[in-house]
């Protein structure tokens, strides 16, 4: 607000000096933006015995009238801040829902694709076990021929030793037999090489299918973490909007903590989802490689201790030598806890850092929480 110098009047009198003046009940009955009351100084209107207003040269009406167009346009701006959050919250509330309903959408198109094929590839392999089945009747029924005409062949040579020709011609039908059954044989090989090579395009499918639900579980849970995130900064956005009296602090101080305390899960999936290169601030910042967060994201004490070293890390310059302390009794327990996971215990990470038996990575781990609570108390709050 610029500097303007208020208006000079000839003096007047004190009849005239009540006269514009406005009425001090009226003054005050009028409300800002917010419920907040605009309430004027009374005292300097009270009329005094020893007062003498024919020295009055301020114009008290302009100067009402200024800080009442002051207080219009800051009402203003209020409201249009606050529509524009509110069109912000909506449209990233949109984003996700489209998003989760591609990849339910998606992992629906997979389900129905692999069953249709799976259906198709069991009607192909019925129809083939029904030829080979026709083929083996087929088969048995030219055995079981060929043995009678063998005896048919010994009979006629028992019977008719002098009939070459008949006998020429029986060994003939038989070579003939002979040879539909090495056919046939061959024919139900081939068939059989097809059902093999089927039924591992089928293994192949399945497994297939088995990697894209599993890549749909990631991505789920992937989602999950930046949500979390996500929800925690506008739930406190759309706070501030309101006016004080209905602000819920403890919505305003998760929102905090996730916009400016550690986030080192969602952090660490944006870093292997991206070429950001990243990777050196990470580790600077949270004292450890985004894979081994990862690897034991399922602990929340773990999650904890790597978030407190961001906060303590961010905010060292105000915490004075407790950052130090913190820094090197962290990396003491990080390298302990790491060691004894990798050497093949039974114990996770998270009964190893807040198990019921009374540990010294535990009292470590529970020394640093109170050092963090002790110096972070009043670092990680933002007002605006």
């Amino acid at each position: 607000m610029t500097d303007e110098k208020n208006p000079v009047s000839a003096p007047r009198s004190r009849k005239s000096l009540r006269a514009l003046l406005p009425n001090i009940s009226q003054l005050t009955s009028h409300e800002s933006m917010g419920g907040i009351p605009m309430v004027l100084d009374t005292l300097v209107l009270e009329e005094r015995g020893d007062y003498d207003t024919s020295d009055d040269t301020v114009d008290w009406k302009n100067l009402y009238l200024k800080s009442r167009r002051q207080s219009t346009r800051t009402r203003y701006l209020h409201q249009e801040e606050r529509d524009r959050l509110i069109r912000e919250k909506l449209a990233l509330r949109r984003g996700n829902k489209l998003l989760q309903s591609a990849l339910s959408q998606s992992r629906c198109n997979a389900s129905k694709a692999l069953a249709e094929q799976t259906s198709l590839f069991d009607k192909t392999l019925g129809g083939i076990e029904q030829r080979m089945s026709e083929e083996n009747r087929v088969a048995q029924l030219l055995t079981n021929r060929l043995g009678h005409l063998e005896s048919q062949c010994k009979q006629i040579s028992l019977r008719a030793l002098a009939s070459d020709k008949a006998k020429e011609q029986s060994n003939k039908f038989a070579e003939l037999a002979r040879a539909q059954l090495k056919r046939s044989s061959e024919q139900l090989s081939e068939k059989e090489r097809v059902i093999t090579s089927l039924e591992e395009e089928k293994r192949e499918l399945q497994s297939t299918l088995q990697n894209r639900n599993d890549e749909l579980v990631d991505l789920d849970h992937v989602l999950e973490v930046y949500s979390e995130v996500v929800e925690g900064i506008l739930n406190r956005k759309s706070e501030w909007s309101k006016s004080p009296h209905r602000r819920d602090s403890k919505i305003i101080a998760k929102g905090n903590k996730v916009a400016h305390g550690g986030t080192c899960l969602a952090d660490a999936y944006r870093i292997k989802s991206t070429c950001d290169n990243d990777l050196g601030w990470y580790e600077e910042c949270y004292g450890t490689t985004p894979d081994i967060v990862l690897q034991f994201e399922t602990s929340g004490a773990f999650r904890r201790l790597i978030n407190m070293r961001y906060e303590i890390y961010r905010y060292k310059n105000n915490v004075g030598d407790i950052a130090d302390v913190f820094e090197e009794d962290f990396q003491k327990l990080l390298e302990e806890i790491l060691h004894k996971v990798t050497r093949g215990t039974d114990n996770s990470m998270q009964s190893i850092l807040v198990g019921n038996t009374d540990t010294e990575p535990r009292r470590a781990y529970y020394d640093l929480c109170i050092l963090w609570e002790d110096a972070m108390e009043d670092e990680i709050v933002v007002t605006y």
